[in-house]
């Protein structure tokens, strides 16, 4: 047992060797970050007290509105996966933030203040407490019991829209996961969804629990998320506005963040879909993830004569692809923020520089900034298809569409329903087929004929298919 031990120590201590090695490989190429990536020895017992200082530093307005701003919201923090609520009681005891802990065991956040925090804290904040925990047995309790509550339960596909979990979504200003584990993509896609900044320190790779996780390569393959620097890779590709940063504790210490920046600038930062009072909004801005994508594409079985419309395009990243994968064939897309469009724009005349032979410079592509449902208005009047090849930027929804792929909220499918069943009529008119692509939520009063799962966690995407 005793020369087992030796030789396992041995073999772990030149896997770390291997890894520092390769992380300083990385890095000096401008791919990884510094630091022992593995947690073997990683000295990160005051890591909560370094990332909650991070966090302070970070996202300045938490110490700002919770410091007694009475014309704004209460600052309220989501902690996902938080354990034994060690992030709870300093965010809640030593910054006056309200916390709302997610974890499926509950937290005794009151007892590890005063067993894990306190002792830890400066002497005159230790003596402050303990004498108004003297004249007040139930101080502590009392003051995290007004600024902590609790969700006993996990955050992921099947808890998401439940009540609870999108009240405490829409009430807080900050998303967190300190080493959420498989609950780290859940908290990006949540917050995105509802607009609001988070910060995720991965930890977990799960790589059989999501299989299909893959991360994009330069040349635009794919490979499999494997490795925790992969990881933080595919969360960063989720979103051009994300970025990342390194936290002052050893371990797992790559931050992937998001600080709800709403201006665009150089550096691919965008602002949220517009208009922000909602009125014709079918969706938040949320980016479709290039695995599905990809798969919304095999799903359509794309040909040269289709014409595509992404209705809610964003940045035209599914247009993009398609164009690169079918040649021939041509793509419209259809969104109300003009800066998306214009992002969108400007990354198609770039790839059409520089891959002049691509089937993307061979297709047509047009991405334009308009209402989806100012098109309503044609339903039941005559077609205004002509006999000729309809120039890309007049074709229409209702004229022209084939295929159609959406990424919208289950109120925006309703929204636009009539267009879909509108345009599937007048192609079955023409011996035309016509089907959508829906991922993640059902076109309500359709039947699905096929429904594929773009990961593990259970991502759907509904194929809805109008023979001719």
């Amino acid at each position: 047992m005793k020369q087992f031990k030796k030789e396992e120590g041995r073999r772990r201590a030149k896997e770390i060797a291997m890894e520092r090695k390769e992380q300083a490989r990385l890095h000096e190429q401008g791919l990884g970050e510094v630091g022992r990536s593995g947690r073997h020895g990683a000295r990160n017992q005051d890591r909560h007290k370094q990332f909650v200082r991070w966090l302070i530093q970070t996202f300045p307005q938490l110490q700002t509105e919770s410091a007694g701003n009475t014309k704004s919201l209460p600052i309220q923090v989501l902690d996902v996966a938080g354990g034994k609520g060690e992030l709870a009681a300093r965010l809640s005891m030593c910054h006056a933030i309200n916390v709302v802990v997610v974890d499926p065991r509950p937290a005794d956040v009151a007892n590890c203040f005063e067993t894990v925090v306190l002792p830890r804290l400066p002497k005159k904040w230790q003596q402050r407490i303990r004498q108004q925990s003297d004249e007040d047995a139930n101080f502590v309790s009392k003051k995290i019991n007004s600024r902590v509550s609790q969700l006993v339960t996990t955050l992921d596909d099947r808890t998401i829209n439940s009540a609870a979990i999108q009240d405490a979504i829409r009430s807080s200003s900050l998303l967190i996961g300190m080493h959420a584990d498989s609950a780290t993509e859940a908290i990006v896609d949540a917050a995105l969804a509802a607009d609001k900044p988070f910060v995720v320190v991965p930890c977990c790779v799960f790589p059989r629990l999501f299989p299909q996780r893959n991360v994009e390569r330069e040349d635009g393959s794919h490979i499999p998320v494997r490795t925790h620097q992969q990881f933080v890779e595919y969360l960063l590709q989720k979103d051009s506005r994300f970025v990342k940063d390194l936290l002052p504790f050893e371990g797992r210490n790559v931050a992937v963040l998001w600080k709800g920046e709403k201006s665009a600038s150089n550096n691919g930062t965008r602002p949220l879909t517009c208009p922000r009072d909602g009125t014709n909004r079918l969706a938040p801005y949320n980016p479709t993830h290039t695995s599905a994508i990809s798969m919304a594409i095999d799903m359509l079985h794309l040909q040269s004569n289709d014409v595509l419309f992404d209705l809610g395009c964003g940045d035209g990243r599914m247009l993009i692809k398609a164009a690169q994968r079918v040649e021939g064939i041509r793509c419209v897309g259809i969104d109300i923020d003009s800066t998306l469009i214009k992002c969108g724009q400007d990354s198609i005349a770039k790839l059409q520089e520089t891959s002049p032979g691509s089937y993307l410079d061979r297709s047509s592509i047009d991405i334009r900034c308009g209402d989806v449902l100012e098109e309503i208005e044609a339903i039941g009047h005559a077609p205004t298809r002509s006999t000729g090849e309809t120039p890309i930027q007049k074709m229409t929804l209702l004229d022209e569409a084939t295929a159609v792929f959406v990424y919208l909220l289950p109120t925006g499918l309703e929204k636009i329903k009539p267009l879909l069943d509108e345009a599937a009529t007048r192609r079955q008119k023409c011996g035309e087929p016509f089907r959508v692509v829906s991922y993640m939520f059902k076109i309500p009063g359709i039947i699905a004929k096929e429904t594929s799962l773009e990961t593990k966690a259970k991502c759907p995407l509904y194929l809805y298919h109008w023979e001719r």
